[in-house]
């Protein structure tokens, strides 16, 4: 192809036919511009496709994360909801005077469980640091996770575990140690059960009653916010899900 322009070149200045040689000339450059316009736009759709990927794939593997997530949160949120059930059933006993009945030691075993969790931020974190999170184009998704993974997760798994635990540590514990024995469990759904050393004083200790009531009440809080956490997850999947199939 270039010896073909050079002959034609060749030929017109042989023929001292100037004027047609720069209108061809200039006719030449103008392609060899077109060319290398074409060839950038090639170029640039090449590297938006592939950003495009990347984009893709990490949401992706967000979404799996998320998943992961949903699934931790959701087991934290049926385990804690057990556990206000038992609080339900100790206080009733209390203020009521109930008799003692060896279904009280599951019950009173789960005065000191609570579930704690970490969220899965794999992902997140890993192109947060890397590629950085300018990477998800959508500006609504973006701000989604970074909100539910900054301030959501942040919130649940740090604030409401701390105050839990520094509740638990402070107040409970004490408490626990000194009003019950810890034994292990006989069948293999509990593994331990908690029996008062004095059922009857028990029922008239108004800190124990005062001390149930606070926990029970820090442990709905906790609850509370993990299903707030659960629903915004679930949602933020369900909107990477649509995503990735309009790309698909």
């Amino acid at each position: 192809m270039i010896k073909f322009f050079r002959k034609i070149r060749y030929d017109l200045m042989e023929q001292n036919k100037t004027g047609k040689y720069f209108k061809y000339a200039i006719g030449e450059i103008v392609l060899v511009v077109i060319g290398i316009l074409i060839a950038l736009s090639i170029n640039n759709w090449n590297e938006k496709n592939k950003y495009k990927k990347k984009e893709l794939t990490v949401l992706s593997e967000l979404q799996k994360d998320l998943k992961s997530n949903e699934s931790i949160i959701g087991g934290c949120i049926r385990y804690d909801s057990n556990i206000i059930a038992s609080f339900n059933i100790i206080i009733d006993h209390i203020q009521h005077k109930r008799p003692y009945t060896d279904s009280l030691k599951t019950h009173f075993a789960s005065l000191i469980e609570w579930c704690a969790y970490e969220v899965n931020d794999n992902t997140y974190e890993n192109v947060k640091q890397t590629l950085g999170l300018e990477l998800i184009s959508n500006d609504s998704v973006r701000k989604k996770i970074i909100y539910l993974y900054e301030d959501g997760y942040a919130f649940g798994t740090r604030n409401i575990e701390n105050d839990e635990a520094t509740l638990h540590r402070t107040l409970m514990l004490p408490l626990f140690s000194k009003l019950f024995m810890v034994e292990e469990s006989e069948n293999q759904i509990d593994l331990a059960i908690a029996v008062p050393i004095d059922y009857d004083q028990l029922l008239e200790n108004n800190e124990f009653l005062t001390s149930l009531k606070l926990s029970s009440n820090k442990r709905k809080q906790s609850i509370s916010t993990d299903r707030k956490m659960y629903i915004k997850t679930t949602e933020l999947i369900n909107i990477i899900e649509k995503k990735l199939k309009k790309n698909q």
